[in-house]
């Protein structure tokens, strides 16, 4: 129970959906904003929406929501987030120029300020955020075409949670998301392979590596 002197808290000013993308064949992801004249609550709300083929949201092809821009396939949610946190000031700017509706004969279409005929402002910083968002990746497909005796010789003498957590950071650094158990996994199952089948006369190194990472199972 809030305590009668606890302050009450600040109304959001900008409120975040759900920002998770559908990675599909065909699949389109944009970032689209509603401003608070459009909502029951009166707070602006982002939010992605995905579509297989063409087309958008009825309210934003009537000019009543705000399309911020398109986001990949396999973009990471909570940096989408962070980027719209980043861009708040600048998509409560631009809501706030949204002046409501006017009957146009057959719908209902918005007005902005900066054009009564339902063309709102663009937001290119915005847009070129979104565009660099990391992307997840699948272990398999980020080594690839990575050999087990070529990482090898990057790890000789760490051990594989080393390896693991310097790979996760390189991949963000090159904008992508790597889990790191999938990548354990990853390079526990080459070293496994590598040691079934893998050369060790000719790759020693490696086969020392995958031995000593496959230590507690061996």
């Amino acid at each position: 129970m809030t305590s009668p002197n606890e302050p009450t808290p600040a109304p959001e000013a900008l409120s975040i959906g759900d920002c998770s993308t559908l990675d599909v064949s065909g699949a389109r992801n944009a970032l689209y904003a509603i401003p608070g004249l459009e909502r029951d609550d009166g707070i602006p709300h982002v939010f992605v929406w995905s579509v297989v083929g063409s087309g958008q949201p009825a309210p934003a092809y009537h000019g009543r929501w705000l399309c911020l821009g398109s986001v990949s396939q396999r973009a990471v949610a909570p940096e989408i987030e962070r980027v719209v946190r980043d861009h708040e000031g600048e998509i409560l700017s631009a809501l706030e120029t949204y002046q409501g509706t006017r009957w146009d004969g057959h719908n209902h279409v918005g007005t902005w300020a900066t054009d009564p005929y339902g063309a709102p402002v663009e937001l290119p910083d915005l847009e070129d955020a979104l565009g660099d968002i990391p992307t997840y990746w699948d272990a398999g497909d980020w080594f690839q075409p990575v050999t087990f005796a070529e990482i090898a010789w990057d790890w000789a003498g760490a051990d594989v949670d080393a390896a693991v957590a310097h790979e996760v950071n390189d991949a963000r650094e090159n904008n992508a998301w790597l889990e790191a158990g999938n990548v354990r996994s990853y390079l526990l199952n080459q070293a496994r392979y590598f040691l079934e089948y893998g050369n060790g006369e000719a790759e020693p190194e490696a086969m020392r590596i995958a031995r000593a990472w496959l230590a507690p199972e061996v």
